[in-house]
């Protein structure tokens, strides 16, 4: 009878009967073998990972070999940050298969996914590597499409040159164009006198690229522009998508829709200009626009390289992400370019430290609150912070990171900073907390990362009033912190090589005095750039929108 209660409770997802009731019987010893593993679910379906795992490995002493719990724990393993664990598992079962002759079962395909995930959150070199097997064992075309994507996000980790990356991008047309896709050649105009603009995204949500994202909802001449949004992605939705909807004329969900689908609605609401927010990075919609459902179509916002898609027309960035002549070969896309690449909008109540934290504190600190994958494994890099401690006696390292709430992960990372001859006594791991804009407050400079730089937390600190020490490439996906620190009126931190990086880090340490002026001078220098204005920033954008749609009546 309670069994039978327990599975109604599972049909109905009512997971937190689940939970309780299933674990009475379990303890109980009135739990049959076969029935452990609806707790594991349960916990799953409550997001509490760590529980997840403990009723995996209990359901797996009764259920052994059972491939649908060894997925459950390696996918619960990576949700609660102990990624070295999934990583382990997701090699273990994979060797099994593959000793087994298995490699066309059942769940050999969802462990190299996650493996390469894993991977890809842990900075490995391979991670590449791993969603290329990915790719090649895929069996549908929105798998093979996902999976490369993913290689070429991941080969951002990298020091490769441009003409590697713009090979492995070109890739990704080549699998567009086997799939004889067919494309939309007649379209309609629908808005009266108003361009009617769309932007495909997974990120109208919490997350980093809200920022970028919302001044082209928010500071949008809706006079001359009428904006529609179109939801991908399996994401929850919260309350940041409730602002989008809010703003859009029109809100399309199209994340349950194939990608044909998605592109015959965007089509029939006949949009004049559709700006993809996303490009390869995970779960966009950039194979939307392969059906080219709008005349003209853009990218530019929420990837570091070009589309590699012939249906893409321009590719949105500026002259000092990519001055003219430097990196147009490197784009089947043609680049067009307003004064700042980036518009910030992260705005908070979060007030300024007024002056720099070592002034009270006799140390300086520097900090690291770029994603653990964009440093872990670049030994050049890690070997320059190891020289700039030393070379500041006493200074600290705060590195602050969402995956640091792991403490395997945080091991995983206290060894490679320790394995780089880092002082670990002056090192801080912090996970990703709610007052992540007042740690700024503790910190003098910001380092930034490479060949992978930040964007949003670039923006973030000099917003809170804190200088970032940013080196730049040729790539174009390296020069996002020369851009900044260019809009911003301070280029001179900005550096080309790590010798540069290192000596402009030292040097801005030991002056106290410019570094007090610095902390209280950059909001309203930040404030008052391209960067954070938004009306120009637009102004600029919808008169590129007016010459491309004027050009293809």
């Amino acid at each position: 009878e309670k069994t039978d209660e327990l599975q109604r409770a599972a049909d109905d997802e009512n997971w937190r009967e689940v939970a309780r009731l299933g674990t009475r019987l379990y303890y109980a010893g009135a739990l049959p073998d076969d029935k452990i593993h609806m707790i594991a679910y349960a916990y799953q379906g409550m997001e509490d990972y760590g529980r997840t795992v403990f009723w995996c490995d209990r359901a797996l002493e009764a259920q052994r070999g059972a491939g649908d719990l060894l997925f459950m724990k390696a996918s619960a393993l990576n949700l609660d940050g102990r990624l070295g664990e999934s990583m382990s598992l997701c090699d273990a079962a994979l060797d099994l298969m593959r000793r087994n002759h298995k490699e066309d079962g059942e769940f050999y395909l969802p462990f190299l996914r996650l493996k390469a995930e894993v991977a890809f959150k842990l900075g490995l070199p391979d991670a590449s590597e791993y969603n290329k097997a990915a790719y090649e064992n895929e069996k549908t075309i929105k798998g093979r499409l996902d999976s490369y994507s993913g290689y070429l996000l991941a080969s951002h980790l990298r020091e490769i040159d441009r003409d590697e990356l713009f090979e492995r991008h070109i890739g990704y047309a080549k699998i567009i164009d086997g799939e004889h896709i067919k494309q939309f050649t007649s379209y309609s105009h629908k808005s009266g006198g108003k361009i009617r603009v769309g932007y495909i995204s997974p990120d109208f949500r919490l997350h980093v690229m809200f920022h970028f994202i919302l001044p082209f909802f928010a500071a949008h001449d809706s006079g001359r522009f009428e904006v529609y949004a179109y939801r991908v992605g399996d994401e929850k939705e919260d309350k940041i998508t409730n602002i989008f909807k809010s703003m859009a004329a029109q809100w399309r969900d199209v994340s349950m829709m194939s990608y044909a689908d998605a592109a015959n609605v965007i089509h029939e609401d006949g949009i004049d200009i559709l700006f993809d927010l996303a490009g390869h990075s995970a779960r966009s919609g950039l194979p939307v626009l392969a059906y080219r459902p709008a005349p003209v179509q853009i990218s530019g916002i929420g990837y570091m390289a070009t589309t590699g898609l012939k249906a893409v027309d321009c590719f949105l960035t500026d002259s000092f992400v990519d001055p003219e002549g430097l990196n147009d070969d490197y784009f089947t896309e043609r680049l067009i370019r307003v004064t700042s690449h980036f518009c910030y909008s992260g705005v908070t109540n979060v007030a300024p430290s007024g002056g720099a934290p070592m002034k009270k504190k006799g140390y300086v600190t520097f900090g690291v609150f770029n994603h653990m994958r964009k440093y872990i494994e670049n030994d050049r890099l890690l070997a320059a912070w190891r020289e700039i401690m030393t070379l500041v006696p006493g200074a600290r390292l705060l590195l602050k990171c969402q995956v640091y709430f792991s403490l395997t992960t945080i091991d995983f990372a206290y060894d490679k900073l320790k394995s780089a001859g880092i002082d670990m006594e002056r090192v801080t791991f912090e996970p990703a907390t709610v007052e992540y804009m007042s740690r700024y407050n503790d910190v003098d400079i910001a380092l930034d990362t490479y060949p992978y730089p930040g964007g949003g937390t670039t923006c973030d600190a000099l917003y809170m009033g804190v200088p970032v020490i940013s080196l730049y490439g040729e790539r174009h996906s390296t020069r996002f912190g020369y851009s900044l620190l260019n809009n911003v009126g301070i280029g001179e931190l900005a550096v080309k090589s790590y010798e540069d990086y290192v000596a402009r880090a030292v040097m801005l340490a030991g002056d106290e005095e410019l570094l007090v002026v610095l902390h209280k001078k950059f909001r309203r220098m930040f404030m008052e750039s391209p960067v954070m204005d938004s009306g120009r920033y637009m102004k600029e954008v919808e008169a590129l929108y007016e010459g491309l749609y004027r050009a293809v009546q």
